[in-house]
């Protein structure tokens, strides 16, 4: 059955609003948010298991107390909720591979339902895409499961059905996380035409089951597709 494609100009406008709120190429936190950074219980539960995993960082000692330095300042401004701190443009620029794994682990250590917290760590870490773990960390970011609520993204009875064509704020907040990936992929891809990693993570965006994240996908890499045709002619 082929698939329909609907208009995303109404979702990306509510997204673009949360980007020029920062004055950052990315959005910042959505104002929906619940804000709570709180570590994860273990998933013998039975709740949403991470589809993502970890080894412990590499690099000299040096590097990952600065690391473990940088989580703090993190922490500390998410804590406050203060989307204009000055430091997440200051302190996040160019990071080191054990920077971007503590920031990692701490994605997964927070919330499911943490999407501004979540949102605001892919946010740093799309600026600073440059190794093939980033990108493969990004593709279990864009495979998780929607979340379904702000309380309980595995919650049955959800307030949002992700099955819908609606491009409401709140569908932007729970899907924070990976349409703040994708936006990181579009820009890096502006700079990067030919990037088969890019390009994979996108495809795997493609198979959300959540329909604005997978409609965004398909979007981009449809421009994108034209955009290689173009300059091929």
């Amino acid at each position: 059955m082929k698939l329909r494609v609907y208009s995303l100009s109404l979702a990306l406008a509510l997204v673009g609003g949360l980007y020029w709120k920062l004055g950052r190429q990315f959005p910042a936190p959505p104002i929906h948010s619940n804000s709570i950074v709180e570590k994860s219980k273990e998933n013998s539960n039975g709740k949403r298991p991470e589809k993502i995993s970890l080894d412990e960082p590499d690099g000299n000692p040096a590097e990952l107390i600065k690391a473990v330095q940088k989580i703090q300042i993190l922490k500390t401004i998410l804590q406050s909720k203060n989307d204009n701190d000055p430091r997440l443009d200051q302190d996040f620029n160019q990071l080191t591979p054990a920077d971007k794994k503590a920031m990692e682990k701490e994605y997964l250590a927070l919330r499911s339902e943490s999407r501004n917290e979540r949102g605001t760590i892919i946010f740093l870490l799309g600026r600073n895409l440059n190794s093939p773990d980033d990108f493969d960390f990004l593709k279990g970011v864009v495979s998780e499961p929607p979340c379904l609520s702000l309380s309980d993204c595995d919650s049955s009875a959800a307030s949002v059905d992700v099955h819908t064509e609606t491009t409401s704020g709140m569908q932007i907040t729970l899907e924070y996380p990976q349409i703040v990936a994708l936006k990181s992929l579009e820009t890096y891809l502006s700079e990067n035409p030919n990037s088969v990693a890019a390009i994979e993570v996108i495809q795997k965006a493609m198979q959300s089951k959540s329909l604005i994240v997978s409609q965004m996908a398909n979007e981009l890499f449809n421009t994108q597709k034209s955009r290689d045709k173009s300059t091929s002619d």
